[in-house]
Formats: C-alpha cells, sequence, structure tokens
C-alpha cells in the first residue's frame, strides 16, 4: 500500500461506515496488509525499535501543531462534530472506548471547519499512558481497529503516541 492508494471501506464495531483506517507505521512505510506474517509471532520475537518511536512522535507533535487541533473528549460532544465518516454517536462511542482502553489524552488534528454543516476530521492522536499494561491493551484495540479494515497496529516501540487516521 502507498500514500496515493485509497484505503478499503469498512464498518466499524457498531456497523457504522468508515472510510479507511490506517496506522502511522502503515502509511509510513507502505505496508502490504495482505502479507501471510504472522503478527502474533512477530509481536512476541521483535525488540522496540527507538528510532520508529521517536518518528511516530515527531509526526504526531506535527500533527497537533499544524491545523486546528483540539481535545476530542470535549470537541466530540457537539452534535455537529464526527469522525472519518462516522455519525455522530459512532465518533463519541470511538472516543468513548478509547478511554475506556487507556489512552491517557485523544488528539482530533486537523479539523475541517465546514461552517453551519459542522466540524470533521479524520486523525486522531491518541497518548499512550506509560503503564505497561494499558499500553498494551490500547495498542490491542487500536490493532483490532486496524485488522478489520485489513491493516496492522502498531507495535509498542516506547512512543508516546498512537496515530489513527479513519478517512
Amino acid at each position: 500500500m502507498s500514500w496515493s492508494t485509497p484505503l478499503p471501506d469498512k464498518s466499524n464495531l457498531n456497523g457504522n461506515h468508515l472510510s479507511g483506517y490506517a496506522t502511522y507505521r502503515e502509511l509510513a512505510r507502505g505496508i502490504d496488509s495482505n502479507s501471510e506474517t504472522d503478527s502474533t509471532a512477530l509481536k512476541e520475537r521483535r525488540m522496540p525499535e527507538q528510532e520508529m518511536a521517536d518518528r511516530l512522535n515527531r509526526f504526531c507533535r506535527q500533527l497537533m501543531a499544524n491545523g486546528l487541533c483540539a481535545d476530542a473528549r470535549i470537541w466530540v460532544q457537539a452534535q455537529d462534530h464526527t469522525l472519518g465518516e462516522m455519525d455522530h454517536e459512532a465518533s463519541c462511542q470511538l472516543v468513548e472506548r478509547l478511554t475506556q482502553v487507556g489512552a491517557v489524552q485523544i488528539f482530533a488534528c486537523e479539523i475541517d471547519d465546514y461552517g453551519e454543516q459542522g466540524q470533521n476530521t479524520g486523525h486522531l492522536v491518541v497518548e499512550l499512558s506509560e503503564d505497561r499494561a494499558s499500553r498494551s491493551k490500547l495498542l490491542e484495540f487500536v490493532a483490532q481497529l486496524a485488522e478489520k479494515l485489513g491493516f496492522e497496529g502498531d507495535p509498542d516501540d516506547g512512543q508516546d503516541y498512537v496515530y489513527i487516521k479513519l478517512d
């Protein structure tokens, strides 16, 4: 998959339509999500990559610094604010679920403002906990979201953030 390849249409956990989802690692590396690699075996024997963690952190910080960015927990409460191609209810449910599985903070980034029609973003930056169990739970949830769309989630390289692309 390359940057210009459209992401597949899939449904989120609640059956609502999403127009794509990818982690930063997939976008940056162009990972072939259809490979026959056993991701469980890879997770068990891989060592953290500090360089990738640093790149991911820089990417996420830059995303938060550019354009309109807001605390997603507050931002999504407005009826006319949505994530990706999800409706308002599904957007709220995703933010709530990320909170439940251990997100320290969730940032809605590069928010598009459509005036009276509301605001939308397909970019979330999620801050990971320092607690190993919380990190693992959150990264596993993000990986499950990614797998539903034919991608792989990010492993724990010691990064501060995980990026979620929703459109």
